[in-house]
Parts: structure tokens; sequence; C-alpha cells
């Protein structure tokens, strides 16, 4: 977690520590543990063997954190209850704009359906929106993501060439959520040409022509879940990255934006 209380229950940033004072989980109340390493990025840690949340566990990269610093500190590591008030989980930031109350979740290590579903699931059930945003700019045997119509659409039509960390995403009734959840992939791109092939007494088939491969280009892309099917074939609207990031401080800090 990068965010803890003080003795005096105020939030404060790892960054803004003190090392010879005591800090506490918001959500379990248990006392934590400054780390300042050199692989994860600085945060606060449970002592070995504290249960809290274990949906938060690992969420340490240096891409996380940059994805939560376009949001406000008051709305980043919030503690979401269910109605039984039996159970908590802690989301990534929580917005509240035009009537809707909206999770942000930023996922870089892998994860199966399973939780996938039960943490959508959750969400939804507690009243809120959910957007996931994946990353997938350097996992560890990088696959490039290719446009298929490379025109000046922001819906784009992208294959991708090697799909074993979303693979859990195919064939999932996504219709349940009522729109009520968003995929957001970061991705790299480079370019190439789907042309369909038809000939007479056979099956028809796609041939690939990468144009330009050594072209790389990072950017975000939202699947349109209304026509999904597989993430080796499907179509997203695109977004550069700084557009992406524009986006998120603007729906930060909008008027009538206030953490849930």
């Amino acid at each position: 977690m990068f965010f803890a209380n003080n003795i005096y229950r105020e939030r404060v940033h790892i960054d803004n520590a003190d090392a010879g004072q005591d800090y506490f989980c918001p959500a379990c109340k248990g006392k934590m543990i400054q780390k300042r390493g050199n692989v994860n990025a600085h945060h606060f840690a449970h002592h070995a063997g504290r249960d809290c949340d274990p949906w938060y566990a690992g969420k340490l990269s240096a891409w996380h954190s940059k994805m939560q610093s376009y949001f406000k500190p008051e709305a980043r590591e919030v503690i979401i209850w269910n109605q039984q008030h039996t159970e908590y989980h802690i989301a990534d930031a929580v917005l509240e704009f035009n009537n809707q109350k909206y999770v942000f979740e930023f996922q870089h290590s892998p994860i199966s359906q399973e939780t996938f579903l039960k943490r959508s699931d959750y969400y939804v059930q507690c009243g809120y929106r959910i957007i996931w945003v994946f990353d997938f700019c350097n996992p560890q045997r990088p696959k490039t993501i290719f446009i298929a119509d490379d025109d000046d659409e922001t819906i784009k039509h992208l294959v991708w060439t090697g799909r074993n960390r979303t693979r859990f995403i195919d064939n999932i009734n996504f219709s349940k959520y009522n729109n009520r959840l968003r995929i957001i992939f970061h991705i790299q791109t480079g370019v190439g040409k789907q042309t369909q092939i038809d000939m007479e007494d056979y099956y028809p088939w796609s041939k690939w022509e990468y144009i330009n491969p050594t072209h790389k280009d990072y950017c975000f892309a939202r699947l349109c879940l209304e026509e999904f099917t597989s993430t080796s074939d499907f179509w997203a609207q695109y977004y550069s990255e700084e557009e992406f990031y524009n986006r998120l401080r603007h729906l930060n800090y909008a008027k009538d934006s206030t953490s849930g």
C-alpha cells in the first residue's frame, strides 16, 4: 500500500512518512512496515502472516504507482465495504461523477478469470461501475498488438499475436454487467494488414502482413465489449498516452467528482 494512517489517523503517503514513526493500515488497523527497496516502488507492508485484503497484495509496481498518481490522494486506496459490512476490499481509485460511482482497478501482474470475475462482481454489487486498466506494455515476453485498420478513426481493429495473459477474458458474458464494466489495455502497438483469403473449395482464412514491424507505439485501447469475442481479434477505442492521462486528470478534477 502507498498510504497508511499515522497515530492521529491522518493518511500519509509513503514518500512523506517519517522513518521513526508508527503507521497503521486504514483497513485492518494493523501496524505497517515501511519498505524502501530498489525493486518495487516504496510502500507500506503488513507484517508477515497478517491477513488483510488479498486482492491488494502485490500492487507495488512503478506503473501502478504512476497510474494512481493521476488521482487526488483522497481518491486512492479507498476501502469499500459490502452492504452487510462483513467484507471489505481496497480499490485502487474511486471517483464519482455524473451521479455514478466508479472503481478503477490497475492490473500489472497476471490475473485469473475467477479472480477477475470475483472482483468485478463485488464492486458492481456494492453499487459501483468498474473500469479495469491492464498493463501489457512490459510483460515478461512482450507481444505487439497490431492495428489492422490504420486510419484516422478512433475505433481500431486490433489483432494480438500473443495473448496468453488475456485469454481469461475470452468467452465471458459481459452483457450481464449491463454496461457497468469497462476494460482498457495499455499496450504496445505496431501496424499490420489483414487480408481475408476465400478460395474455392477451401475454408476462408486471414493472412497477415506486418507493415514496419520495428515501429513501436504505446497507447490505451478500450475494448468494445458489445462486439467482443476474443482478444486475438477485436475492436477498441484508441487513445494516445497523452490523451488518456489528460482524460484521467479531467475526470479526477471535474467539479462534480468526489471520492466514494
